[in-house]
């Protein structure tokens, strides 16, 4: 064989290893994709760890993968936490103390509403909490309100309840004007029915029989004369 057949049949062999070379992945995996990036694989999918038709990817190195590696994760939004539970509002002296259960979520802390409106200044971390000032005998509707770090709100359902009105003074008792005359006068009442001192009434008994004697001879020796 000449010179050139040799060099003829090297080049044939070169030209047939490298497309063998690059036939296998293309056959294995054709390099048409649809609009994502992906594609089924058809032939060789054991050899990729795939099965006969699944659907997937290839990254930079070429390897199979099931997610688009150039495509972002899709952005996880937040979610309100879970609202407290067993609201109990409990009345009290123009007060009301309200109670619950917390939230099964991390929370920034709770915020307390008397009918619609905000008493809280801040979040506070605390499962109770007192309202004062209000009107007794007012009917008032409670709820609570958990606050995530993000400031999303989980709002309870409501309770209800009426404040206490202030116990009276207890007045002092004050006598009528009739029985406070009565028992002024009671003394000189009293007083005239005293027991008469039995030596002045001796006394007076022989005051009385001596001006009656004399009394007497008086008036018979006038009449003699």
């Amino acid at each position: 064989m000449n010179q050139y057949n040799w060099k003829h049949v090297t080049m044939t062999l070169a030209v047939t290893t490298a497309f063998a070379l690059t036939a296998g992945p293309a056959l294995a995996h054709p390099g048409n994709t649809d609009k994502s990036g992906g594609h089924k694989c058809k032939t060789n999918c054991a050899q990729y760890g795939l099965q006969d038709g699944q659907y997937h990817f290839h990254d930079a190195t070429g390897k199979a993968v099931l997610t688009n590696p150039t495509q972002k994760p899709a952005e996880v939004k937040p979610q309100a936490p879970s609202a407290p539970t067993q609201v109990k509002a409990t009345p009290g002296v123009e007060q009301v103390t309200v109670s619950w259960n917390p939230s099964t979520d991390a929370v920034k802390g709770y915020l307390v509403n008397v009918d619609g409106k905000q008493v809280t200044p801040e979040p506070i971390q605390e499962t109770t909490y007192t309202v004062t000032n209000l009107e007794a005998g007012k009917y008032y509707q409670f709820t609570v309100s958990a606050i995530s770090n993000d400031n999303l709100y989980g709002h309870s359902a409501p309770d209800s309840a009426t404040p206490e009105k202030k116990p009276e003074p207890k007045k002092e008792e004050t006598q009528p004007a009739e029985k406070t005359a009565v028992a002024a006068s009671a003394p000189a009442v009293q007083a005239e029915k005293e027991p008469v001192d039995p030596v002045q009434g001796v006394a007076g008994l022989l005051l009385f029989g001596a001006m009656s004697y004399f009394g007497f001879r008086w008036w018979k020796k006038r009449k003699n004369s």
